[in-house]
């Protein structure tokens, strides 16, 4: 016993001192600059040695085989494609289970101890048969079996055989839509597109395993081995064979690199990881952009090309295989000079696009006409024939009348876009929108690259005037109902980014690109000066909305004279809507929503009423008070009317009556009725809105809402806007408009409950703050994920309010950052009047409107300059937990 332990364990030893150099060489060579291939290439040779010797030593200590005894590799280790810290799928076949349990412990037992993840499974030939039989998962490990040791020389010609041609001769397919399925369920799971911004290399879409799905439905259908022999089959030619070759080595020796760095089985592309591999793989920053971006840009270019190899295998693989839709059964026609609709997809040939290369945008615009697929072949042309695609071509009023068609066509408008740029004709129609192609905008709330993203938008406005979203955003649905021009919202939504290919003030850059683009395609006059304002303006409603005061009757007016007309502000309420939700998942939200609605409708009534003067007040004011007075005293349980002249007397008068609606004002009476067991918090939920409002009255004091912002922040809950509202009289009623961390109402009364306890603890001077919170707030860099760098920016804006100063910040998010932006305002002599805060998952983008303690608004520079310097020095502080 004490020799078998002995023996085992140099096993295991000289097992572990193999991998270990072995570890060492691909990590060198790797370093060195070696290929994806020759890295996988180097590792699978190694292994098999690795594994081979230990197979054979264990076998010959079980003696002489009678049996049938074989070892292979499956998965990407059969497939010789074997990364660094990839697992191993090891299979052996037998005839005979005797003695099969100490085999299998000792071939695994030194493979694990040497760090090596190896699974393996022990069966006969006929089990391995039936395996193939009923589960398609083993099917495909058996499909890419490679025969490692095979003592007898017996069981690899029966596996060929009996196994790999009970795969090519059943249930094909079966197999086929069964890959398919694990296609759609792993792209679902891993975003659905090439185009996120922390990838995952193997899984994702346009990753290693969109290769390896597409040969294993080519091999079952063509009875192919490998991706050369899809060539002599006339499957894909032999460019799309050269392209996937060169996206399949950037990807290996992406993943190859991930795997090393990490030590383990790492293939998602995170952001630390593309701050490392960038500079490594020859991306440097220029003055344009950065080094990182560059190598985002390759990236999805060679995720782009396996995804169209993968989609063009599978389309001509599954033809004649899979039911077809009724269309796609009816006689062959020709639609077009040259183009014929057969099987549901219209054909192109060569010689007409020759003859005719209006007809590289006419079939797109046919697809779309009938509801049909582009063959690949007809994929492949059009891709060969972009130099065709020349300014001349770009200025034919055919080719514009043909582009329009498709914006203004009832159905599949960005499909019919998406397609043109997945083969990149869209790119070379509107060449200003290939200068976006994949650029990225490295943070966690822009999911998409620009170009991406400007589709996707393209796609939220198809989605309302298909009524797709009449039911979830029934206003905006009748909106769209009353456009009048939906074709240059749509060409406005494909162009509003495209200044992010310029530099900085891509919104003045883009107008400029518009305005080329809209001449050359000879837009009227009209026209043209819509597509140009809604490009120079996309932000505007946005901006306006989630950082100034709603309630400013001059930034209302402002706005609308900015907007134009009742068509601009209906197409720019629109394309807002539709560039935020492009954004990704969870971009949009109620509150969003809420601010964007409050501001098109007061607009939209400036507008209607044909002036852009002010409304005048005292009347209003007036009729504001009479009610407030009359409904007061109609309460359960009114309010003495001293107090309520006590509350008119000290307010902030017209400016405070005019912003809030009368059930508002009445909230604000009783409370302030009860101030004598001040502080006082009232929460109100409304969970229809997605947020908690949250009355709180209390006396006034400095620095008094940078302890309020700290205690939220302490238990977890985020101010989406602040109105403080501080009397002549020393009180203070601060209306905060709260939600949790997933931006949602924050009903549990159990969490209010506590912050209710904890903020009247420490107003009334019971406790201190910083015994409150302080343990909360505590900086622990150490914890924060790693995430690309952020804006940061500090503005202070004399024009946004005659009142006040208008402080905007652009920070990377953290627990405490209002807290500590706000206490900040407290120590350099500011007071808070109105706060608009705006978190975009990793950023936030606030607005305060602030004045100086006794002294109003600020004129003097160095003062601004000063709080400028203090608030970046704030922003720029370490994250928290």
């Amino acid at each position: 016993m004490r020799e078998r332990l002995a023996a085992a364990g140099e096993r295991t030893a000289h097992v572990r001192a193999q991998v270990d150099e072995a570890r060492r060489a691909v990590g060198s060579l790797h370093a060195s600059g070696a290929s994806g291939t020759r890295v996988v290439a180097e590792w699978t040779q190694r292994v098999d040695v690795i594994v081979v010797e230990l197979f054979r030593a264990l076998a010959e200590r079980r003696g002489a085989p009678r049996d049938r005894l074989g070892l292979f590799g499956l998965g990407g280790y059969g497939r010789a494609e074997l990364s660094p810290y990839s697992d191993l799928d090891l299979l052996i076949l037998h005839g005979e289970p005797e003695g099969m349990d100490a085999l299998l412990e000792g071939l695994l037992y030194p493979l694990w101890d040497s760090g090596l993840d190896v699974q393996c499974v022990a069966r006969t030939l006929e089990e391995n048969q039936a395996v193939a039989r009923s589960d398609p998962r083993s099917r495909t490990s058996l499909l890419e079996a490679r025969c490692l040791s095979d003592p007898t020389g017996e069981a690899s010609p029966r596996f060929e055989e009996e196994v790999r041609g009970e795969i090519f001769r059943v249930g094909v397919k079966a197999f086929v839509e069964a890959k398919l399925a694990e296609r759609d369920a792993r792209h679902c799971r891993y975003g659905d597109t090439v185009y996120l911004l922390e990838p995952n290399v193997k899984e994702g879409p346009g990753g290693l395993r969109d290769i390896q799905t597409a040969l294993w439905i080519a091999k079952v259908r063509f009875k192919v081995q490998s991706v050369g022999d899809l060539l002599h089959k006339g499957v894909v030619p032999e460019s799309e064979l050269e392209a996937l070759e060169v996206a399949r080595e950037f990807l290996l020796r992406v993943r190859n690199d991930l795997h090393l760095a990490s030590g383990r089985r790492e293939d998602r592309l995170t952001f630390d990881a593309q701050d490392r591999i960038a500079p490594a793989f020859g991306f440097r920053d220029q003055a344009s952009s950065s080094g990182v971006e560059a190598f985002l840009q390759e990236f999805y270019a060679n995720a782009n090309r396996v995804g169209h190899f993968a989609h063009t295998v599978i389309r001509r693989s599954t033809a004649g295989l899979l039911p077809r839709p009724l269309a796609q059964k009816t006689p062959p026609r020709e639609v077009l000079p040259g183009v014929m609709l057969r099987g549901g997809e219209l054909h192109l040939r060569r010689d007409a696009v020759e003859r005719n290369p209006l007809l590289l945008l006419e079939v797109f615009e046919t697809a779309q006409v009938q509801g049909a697929d582009l063959s690949p072949g007809t994929l492949e042309i059009v891709r060969e024939n972009l130099d065709l695609v020349d300014d001349r071509f770009r200025r034919d009023p055919r080719a514009v009348d043909s582009f329009f068609r498709i914006l203004r066509n009832p159905r599949r408008v960005a499909t019919t876009l998406m397609r043109m740029h997945d083969v990149h004709l869209l790119d070379r129609f509107v060449p200003e929108f290939g200068r976006i192609f994949c650029r990225v905008q490295r943070d966690l709330y822009h999911v998409y690259p620009v170009d991406v993203h400007s589709l996707f938008a393209v796609q939220e406005l198809r989605r309302l005037a298909r009524g797709d979203g009449a039911e979830e955003f029934p206003e905006l649905a009748r909106v769209f109902g009353e456009v009048a021009r939906p074709h240059i919202l749509y060409l406005a939504a494909l162009l509003h980014d495209v200044g992010k290919g310029e530099g900085h003030d891509h919104e003045q850059r883009g107008a400029e690109i518009a305005l080329a683009v809209g001449d050359r395609m000879g837009l009227s006059a009209t026209d043209r000066e819509y597509l140009v304002s809604l490009v120079a303006n996309h932000l505007l409603l946005s901006h306006t909305a989630q950082g100034r005061d709603l309630h400013d009757e001059d930034l209302i007016v402002d706005f609308a004279r900015r907007v134009g007309d009742l068509e601009a502000l209906r197409m720019l309420y629109l394309l807002t809507f539709a560039d935020v939700r492009a954004v990704g998942p969870g971009a949009w939200t109620s509150w969003k929503d809420l601010l964007f609605r409050e501001l098109y409708e007061k607009a939209r009534a400036v507008l209607e009423r044909g002036t852009f003067e002010r409304e005048v007040a005292e009347e209003r004011v007036r009729g504001i008070v009479a009610r407030l007075r009359r409904e007061a005293s109609a309460l359960p349980d009114p309010p003495p009317p001293e107090d309520v002249d006590a509350f008119l007397e000290h307010s902030d008068g017209a400016p405070y009556l005019l912003a809030n609606p009368l059930e508002a004002l009445l909230r604000h009476v009783q409370i302030f009725c009860r101030r004598a067991a001040a502080p006082l918090a009232q929460v109100r939920h409304v969970p229809g809105e997605g947020y908690t409002e949250v009355l709180l009255l209390t006396r006034d004091r400095p620095g008094l809402f940078a302890q309020v912002a700290g205690l939220l922040a302490a238990h977890r809950l985020n101010i989406l806007s602040a109105v403080l509202n501080t009397r002549t009289d020393g009180w203070v009623l601060d209306v905060l408009h709260v939600c949790g961390p997933q931006g949602k109402a924050v009903v549990d009364p159990v969490v209010w409950q506590g912050w209710e306890r904890d903020v009247c603890r420490v107003l009334a001077g019971e406790e201190s703050f910083e015994a409150v919170v302080g343990h909360r707030l505590q900086r622990r860099p150490g914890l924060r994920r790693a995430r690309p760098a952020g804006v940061r920016t500090v503005r202070v804006d004399n024009a946004a309010s005659r009142r006040f100063n208008v402080v905007d910040i652009t920070a990377a998010d953290r627990l405490g950052l209002l807290y500590d932006v706000t206490r900040t305002f407290a120590e350099r002599g500011f007071s808070i009047r109105l706060a608009k805060i705006v978190t975009n998952l990793d950023q936030v983008s606030d607005s305060f409107y602030v004045e100086a303690v006794g002294r109003g608004k600020v004129t003097d520079a160095k003062e601004l300059a000063a709080l400028e310097s203090a608030l970046d020095e704030v922003l720029a502080e370490e994250g928290l937990a």
